[in-house]
């Protein structure tokens, strides 16, 4: 009987992981159609000569290399995280002549694609929720196109961006304060012109002010790093550094150059609740646990205390988000095998002990 129990419980776990692998495949492929769909649709337009539909939608004229490896800790506007820092490098096929002279101004416009959604899949505008939950006003809904979400009809962002440095003869382009997601597709970069770009007389509602009254997403206080805390992220980040170089040969420098620079990005990333509403509402005793956000594929461990107090862990440095989705993917594929295998075994074994008894 013993033996038959163990069977069953193999088998409830292979059933398990069974669905819960062919889940994570089905939103993955989900995710990778909507993406493909909507880039079809838009080259599609434009050849047909739609005027409300630019032809480089369907084709970017640079990617971008951002601090934020997750969705998850990326800032809500750009500006909030000034220690933020993104490299944009123009893709093949755009002359990096095409740079000179941006480098007079101290800002850029930057349109990109909210290339890291989930729901790409769902069929375009008509499946776009008309009102959204706004983080600031803990959940209470807004038209979808009275706020920044990237969940929009047609998912085109805008960011505007401090110019560090531009090298117009590599053809890339490095920038401060983007709450841009790494790896985002960039349609067009347009400079920042004061005298029209700044109305005198602009006016928005009060949740949407830089210190909203009641501000559920404020944080008291974030503890300077311990030493040890500090050294332990930018050994990670040496190591990730390396890492990415090693994938791409073409890779840019460094995003930051000292264990001091990146503490104050991870400082400023969690000056600010990054934390989802159900987390940030849920039972005490979870929201008393270690927390994690990824940046430069650092994963940042933290603790946020009940007075909303924030104090940083340490750290380890961690896969790029498809590297990790294919190691995700070949840990179940292994983990439903070997246990397909037990079970194997175990029927084998009970099948034996049957024929013994009999």
């Amino acid at each position: 009987m013993a033996e038959l129990a163990e069977l069953a419980e193999l088998r409830a776990r292979v059933a398990a992981l069974e669905l819960e692998l062919a889940q994570s495949r089905q939103q993955r492929q989900n995710e990778r159609a909507g993406r493909i769909r909507l880039q079809r649709a838009l080259r599609g337009a434009a050849l047909a000569g739609d005027a409300s539909a630019p032809a480089l939608l369907g084709q970017p004229i640079a990617t971008l290399h951002s601090c934020f490896s997750r969705r998850n800790g990326t800032p809500r506007q750009p500006g909030l995280v000034t220690a933020a820092r993104a490299s944009l490098r123009l893709r093949a096929g755009v002359p990096a002549d095409s740079l000179a002279g941006l480098a007079d101004f101290s800002h850029v416009w930057v349109l990109y694609l909210f290339h890291a959604n989930t729901d790409l899949h769902r069929g375009g505008e008509a499946a776009t929720k008309s009102r959204v939950a706004v983080p600031r006003l803990d959940g209470e809904t807004r038209g979808v196109l009275a706020t920044r979400t990237p969940h929009r009809p047609l998912p085109i962002g805008l960011s505007l961006g401090k110019l560090l440095a531009v090298d117009a003869q590599r053809g890339t382009v490095l920038l401060e304060g983007l709450d841009l997601v790494d790896g985002s597709p960039v349609l067009d970069l347009k400079p920042y012109v004061p005298f029209c770009d700044a109305p005198p007389d602009p006016r928005a509602p009060a949740w949407v002010a830089q210190a909203a009254q009641a501000e559920p997403l404020a944080i008291a206080s974030v503890a300077p790093l311990a030493a040890e805390a500090q050294a332990t992220l930018w050994d990670a980040y040496c190591q990730a550094e390396r890492a990415r170089r090693a994938r791409d040969a073409r890779a840019g420098p460094p995003l930051y150059a000292s264990a001091a620079d990146f503490g104050a990005l991870v400082r400023q990333v969690l000056s600010l609740d990054i934390r989802s509403l159900r987390q940030r509402t849920g039972p005490a005793e979870r929201r008393l646990a270690v927390y994690h956000v990824i940046l430069c594929c650092v994963e940042v461990d933290y603790t946020l205390s009940e007075a909303r107090c924030v104090e940083v862990l340490g750290g380890r440095a961690v896969l790029p988000e498809p590297d990790w989705e294919a190691q995700q993917d070949a840990a179940q594929l292994a983990a439903a095998a070997q246990l397909a295998e037990e079970e194997d075994d175990g029927a084998a074994d009970a099948g034996v002990e049957s024929t013994t008894a009999a």
